[in-house]
């Protein structure tokens, strides 16, 4: 059988109204749903209140933790419901067809799980001053520690004699008690009245329906009468300073400054001033008063000397032979300015104007062998103030001469013979601002052109090639002077041509320039590498010879494979290379017959087998006896020829064949 919850229609637009508000520890959510019962279970309205544990952990075990702590199907409207100062929660409910027909409910312990909570219906009736089923106030409160007992004094502050009240709320208190209770009304209601000699702390202990005891604290200022009101003289201070206002004064008195800032506090008799670090010269005023006197207020006026501001300027670099103007904007009239340094000597020779607010700094033309730092220091001095000097430094860095990047070679990248890598290193990378250097391109017969910088701390580089001829070299800008170059390099170029189709070739490069460091240890040496092997695979690079400084080579044909691969690579004395574009030569392979025929079905010799045939499609075979006279011929051999009808003996043989560099023959031997 159906409970009324499930007998609740899913549909959401069945759904009207709901309202929401947490418990005072926040780990307690409560929603009021309103929703509509099916014809088949009566029909009417459903009021119903559900309580959600926050503290469940994942969003699907806050929405398991679900509890329906409340329902009813006489209260046709229920309200939203609102957690109060008193640590409650309220919600209002109109019961029959009268909206106006409402109570005010509450939960009494909404920190509680499920029907620990302690629901109570009908506290007051709201009959007649509710307009509708909401509570006054659409938005929910938000009451600071309403989970915990508080306790306030209204007024704070009592002259002798006087009375204020104390209350105690919150935490859902139910009987009290306060300590001490002299001077109270009462020591066991929540809000007595107290009218104590002497300024008093009270503590509440609360006995409270849904937790334990808890204890809360107030103090309650009593003021003795005041004779004395004195604020102190006038006078004038030194923005920064610190100075204790007042004079005499009468112990226990309630004093109150106005206004309280810069106070140490606006309370006491004799507070302290923290007087702010005005830009002008200005005035502050402050007036004293006596919460128990008779007295006319007592007022201060305090003239604030502005501190002189030393302004140095920004920290500067600079180059020999620079003149800069230091210091900022100057400073009101009657500032007077000093410039130091820690070598005193100096500042003669490089300040326009010493005692200056902005005096002009002539920096020495001849450059320093390193980086130079001047640290300049200014004081700015308010004579016959009691204003205090203020000191600031500026730093001017003079910058030596930068090193010139070293571009340590120019290469054709190893994968992509249209681009090449620089590779480069910078003594001091430091020397140069922004950390950055700018390659720069030089095709045959043009300008430079800059290319992205590169990171000063970098290595290597890899830009487009700009083909035959052209140079490449670093530039660092910025400097002093403004700018440095490495040397200029241009990479190495391999051409060649086959000299005959087994490979053999005539190569030629360029000479490499850019070592021009390198030249006076010694001349640069080049080393030929070649890449062989069958067309679909290549092996590494390996030294073939050794060309020294010339730049010409006659190779012969290689041992074996068809597919050879050069590069030239080009060593510096000390070590470093640069290696030039790769150069492929496709050869044809050697025709090789073998010398001896046993033409006797067994499977081995039984035919005059050429090796390569295959690669020289026409050949033609010409076989001869001893006499020379032509025992066999074919104009496009096919490894055929079984020495038929011929007796065992020496022949010999010559192939004629299209596209090869030479004649071949020589004889075999036919055995029978």
């Amino acid at each position: 059988m159906l409970t009324d919850a499930e007998r609740v229609s899913t549909n959401p637009l069945d759904h009207f109204y709901a309202g929401l508000c947490f418990s005072p520890d926040n780990k307690k959510l409560y929603v009021s749903r309103q929703g509509f019962r099916p014809f088949s279970a009566g029909g009417g309205l459903l009021s119903q209140l559900y309580q959600y544990d926050l503290a469940a952990g994942s969003p699907d075990a806050i929405r398991a933790s679900r509890l329906l702590i409340f329902q009813d199907t006489t209260i046709n409207f229920l309200g939203d419901p609102q957690l109060a100062i008193d640590g409650k929660i309220y919600f209002s409910g109109a019961r029959g067809r009268a909206i106006r027909d409402t109570t005010l409910n509450v939960i009494n312990c909404p920190n509680n799980r499920g029907a620990a909570c302690d629901i109570r219906l009908g506290v007051v009736d709201l009959r007649g001053r509710a307009a509708s089923i909401l509570l006054p106030t659409q938005n929910q409160a938000l009451f600071r520690n309403a989970n915990q007992v508080q306790a306030s004094a209204n007024p704070g502050l009592v002259c002798r004699g006087d009375t204020a009240r104390l209350v105690a709320y919150g935490g859902g208190t139910t009987t009290v008690r306060w300590s001490p209770a002299t001077g109270l009304s009462s020591d066991t209601v929540q809000a007595p009245l107290a009218f104590p000699s002497v300024t008093t702390t009270y503590t509440v202990i609360a006995q409270r329906r849904c937790g334990p005891p808890d204890t809360a604290r107030v103090t309650l200022v009593v003021g003795a009468p005041v004779a004395l009101l004195n604020a102190g003289r006038d006078t004038t201070v030194s923005a920064g300073a610190v100075v204790r206002l007042g004079g005499a004064f009468t112990p226990g008195g309630a004093y109150q400054w106005a206004p309280g800032r810069y106070l140490s506090s606006a309370r006491a008799p004799r507070p302290l001033l923290r007087v702010p670090n005005a830009r002008r010269d200005t005035v502050l005023t402050y007036v004293l008063t006596a919460s128990c006197a008779a007295l006319r207020p007592d007022t201060v006026r305090l003239t604030v000397q502005a501190r002189p501001v030393a302004v140095p300027g920004p920290d500067r670099a600079a180059c020999p032979a620079d003149t800069l103007r230091l210091g900022g904007a100057p400073a009101r009239t009657g500032t007077t300015y000093r410039w130091t340094t820690a070598g005193r000597p100096l500042i003669g020779q490089l300040l326009d104007a010493p005692t200056a607010a902005r005096p002009l700094l002539r920096l020495p033309a001849r450059p320093p062998g390193q980086d130079t730092v001047y640290v300049f220091t200014l004081t700015a001095s308010r004579p016959g103030t009691a204003a205090r000097d203020s000191m600031a430094t500026v730093t001017v860095r003079v910058a030596g001469p930068p090193p010139a990047p070293r571009l340590l070679a120019v290469s054709v990248d190893t994968t992509d013979q249209n681009r090449v890598v620089l590779t480069y290193d910078v003594p001091r990378p430091a020397a140069f601002p922004g950390g950055v250097l700018v390659p720069e391109v030089r095709p045959a017969g043009g300008v430079f052109v800059a290319q992205p910088p590169v990171p000063v701390a970098g290595s290597a580089v890899t830009l487009p090639a700009a083909g035959p001829g052209a140079a490449y070299r670093l530039r660092g800008t910025g400097l002093c002077p403004p700018e440095v170059v490495s040397t200029t390099h241009r990479p190495l170029t391999l051409t060649g041509l086959l000299t005959d189709s087994l490979g053999g070739a005539a190569l030629r490069w360029s000479a490499y320039v850019g070592w021009a460091d390198a030249q006076p240890s010694g001349p640069v040496r080049y080393t030929l590498l070649a890449q062989t092997g069958d067309e679909g695979a290549a092996g590494a690079f390996a030294p073939v010879g050794v060309a020294g400084t010339d730049t010409v080579r006659q190779q012969p044909a290689p041992a074996t494979g068809r597919r050879t691969t050069y590069r030239v690579r080009a060593t510096a004395p000390d070590g470093r290379r640069a290696d030039s574009n790769p150069l492929t030569f496709t050869t044809a392979p050697r025709l090789l017959a073998y010398n001896i025929l046993t033409p006797d079905g067994d499977g081995r010799n039984d035919a005059f087998v050429v090796e390569n045939l295959v690669r020289y499609p026409g050949t033609g075979l010409r076989v001869y006896n001893r006499w020379g006279g032509e025992v066999f011929r074919a104009d496009d051999y096919r490894n055929d020829w079984r020495a038929e009808g011929l007796a065992a003996g020496l022949y010999y043989w010559r192939l004629t064949a299209p596209g090869a560099p030479q004649l071949y023959k020589g004889w075999v031997q036919v055995v029978r």
